[in-house]
C-alpha cells in the first residue's frame, strides 16, 4: 500500500511454530519471509513446498557450507553478522 518492501522474520523453535508459520504466511502479506535460525535447509524446502514465498534465512550461519546448504534449499538470501561470509 506504501510502496514498502517488508520482511517477516519468524523463529524456528519447534514443529508447532512451524506449523503457525505455515498458517500466517498464507494470509499475510510480506513480501520476504526471513527464518531463523538460518542453519534449517529441511524447513526452507518444507515451507516453499507449501507457500510460493521469497525466503531469507539467517542466525547460526556459521560457514560457507551453511549459505550453500541455505541457497540450495531455496532460499533467495542468507543473512548474517558473519563478516568473514559477506561478499568482498
Amino acid at each position: 500500500e506504501l510502496g514498502l518492501i517488508t520482511v517477516q522474520r519468524v523463529f524456528m523453535i519447534d514443529s508447532i511454530a512451524l506449523k503457525n508459520v505455515m498458517q500466517h504466511i498464507k494470509h499475510d502479506y510480506a513480501d520476504f519471509i526471513e527464518i531463523l535460525p538460518g542453519a534449517l535447509p529441511k524447513v526452507i524446502r518444507s515451507i516453499l513446498s507449501n507457500v510460493n514465498i521469497n525466503i531469507i534465512s539467517g542466525g547460526l550461519v556459521n560457514d560457507f557450507e551453511d549459505v550453500n546448504a541455505i541457497l540450495k534449499a531455496g532460499a533467495i538470501a542468507v543473512s548474517t553478522s558473519n563478516k568473514r561470509l559477506w561478499p568482498s
